[in-house]
């Protein structure tokens, strides 16, 4: 009953907000939303049977429509990477024409164009560095939230929790790589909060996702925000510019954050991490180890060498059993998915579609360093972190998904969207302001 409560409460609360407060809690309930995704959770009985994910959309779309005059200073498509991510979408769309499976690749290239607009909304509603710290803060407690059930139900199914995720991640390692970058985005709003008790929810949601990680038990995910910690600590330390204070927190977040994995990990998690050298996680049903996995992404490049163009959604999968070496030990399995979102995008998309989606991803991180020299020339060091805690969270998804297959994932183009809402915010305004003064200076105003 509490978490009926709960869900309609945030709900009502953010439609509230989007409509009366800033437009930009439409996106926030459509984190919420996907986080708590009720159709997984036991208390979905007791809902009403609406489509929430879509009507937040809806929301999304409508509060753009209402609040377009004060919105349309805010170009959509400003950044690299937003233009990139639509260029991977259309990529994958005339991939139809050449898909193996094509009625799947069709629901596929819906969704993710779906995503697209989703991602396009959300960077028109995010005008303001408020907008944005709302934004990636609505991300960390809607993670929490899925980190408290998580807490709550413990492990699921053996060592591992499954079927409790989102619409796009049900799995164990899906739901952990999409709570993985929330981390590293959790430390740097706790350390930049407006007092003890935001503060005080902040250090609670970042306890209760850490926990929910190490129930779920994966190894990629772990090692992703262990990468993600490692830069956004190791950069606030060596920056000179910032503060002693700051040190301070970063010294004390090391330790607490060791602290924890101390505390929280139980003998499955070691164990499990302690067998990370045999490879990265595997369903149940696999001999697989990092040898197979390996051999896997051979035969991906062998594949892609056959079909440069790509064979669309689940096409490694449909050929593997003519690349895969019969020596290989596939747990008996022979139409194996080839776990690697590298790869993924080689044998679905292609050459051409790998290229635009490392473009992609390259101006997302180019964008968070861009505004970290900014802060660092105005000495802006809250502006700094917050460059750097996208970056750190863009790399622990990118960490994560290496080793499992998250092409069309949600959380990996709010990433994009993240970083391209930066550039607007950053950079587009300040190139504007440059080309005025330029034109200014040659008309001789």
């Amino acid at each position: 009953m509490i978490h009926t409560l709960l869900f309609i409460f945030v709900f009502i609360a953010c439609l509230a907000l989007a409509f009366f407060k800033r437009p930009i809690f439409a996106f926030v309930l459509y984190e919420m939303v996907y986080f708590f995704h009720p159709p997984t959770k036991w208390w979905y009985y007791s809902l009403p049977g609406l489509p929430f994910s879509f009507l937040s959309v809806v929301l999304m779309a409508g509060i753009v429509v209402v609040h377009y005059k004060e919105l349309k200073s805010n170009p959509i498509w400003a950044s690299p990477q937003m233009k990139l991510f639509f260029g991977v979408v259309s990529i994958y769309g005339l991939i139809y024409f050449n898909a193996v499976n094509p009625e799947f690749h069709v629901d596929a290239a819906i969704n993710f164009f779906k995503l697209l607009v989703i991602c396009a909304l959300a960077v028109r509603l995010c005008v303001t560095e408020s907008d944005f710290d709302t934004m990636t803060m609505g991300y960390v407690f809607a993670a929490s939230y899925l980190g408290l059930y998580i807490t709550q139900m413990g492990r699921t199914a053996g060592d591992r929790v499954q079927g409790v995720g989102m619409p796009d991640a049900p799995d164990a390692n899906g739901i952990a790589a999409a709570m993985s970058p929330a981390v590293v985005l959790a430390v740097h709003h706790l350390w930049y909060a407006d007092g003890w008790i935001k503060r005080g929810f902040l250090a609670l949601a970042a306890a209760f996702i850490a926990n929910a990680l190490i129930l779920i038990n994966s190894r990629g995910s772990f090692l992703a925000v262990l990468a993600s910690m490692v830069i956004y600590f190791g950069a606030t330390l060596v920056s000179p510019r910032t503060p002693m204070k700051i040190k301070a927190y970063t010294l004390a977040s090391v330790i607490g954050f060791s602290g924890a994995i101390l505390y929280l990990a139980d003998d499955s998690f070691i164990e499990r991490f302690a067998s990370i050298s045999e490879g990265a996680d595997q369903q149940d049903y696999s001999a697989e180890s990092g040898k197979t996995r390996t051999q896997f992404w051979l035969a991906a490049i062998e594949m892609s060498k056959d079909f440069p163009w790509g064979v669309g959604v689940y096409g490694f999968d449909y050929y593997a059993p003519e690349y895969i070496d019969y020596s290989v030990d596939t747990g008996g399995v022979r139409n194996r998915s080839v776990h690697s979102t590298w790869f993924e995008a080689l044998t679905e998309i292609g050459y051409l579609g790998l290229g635009l989606f490392l473009l992609m991803l390259f101006f997302s991180y180019r964008t968070c360093s861009k505004v970290q020299r900014l802060a660092v020339l105005d000495g802006n060091m809250q502006l700094y972190s917050r460059a750097l805690s996208i970056k750190g969270a863009l790399i622990a998804f990118v960490v994560a998904m290496t080793f499992m297959n998250r092409l069309r994932a949600d959380l990996l183009y709010w990433m994009v969207m993240y970083s391209g809402c930066l550039y607007s915010i950053y950079l587009y305004k300040a190139e504007e302001r440059n080309l005025t003064s330029e034109k200014n200076a040659l008309s001789g105003v």
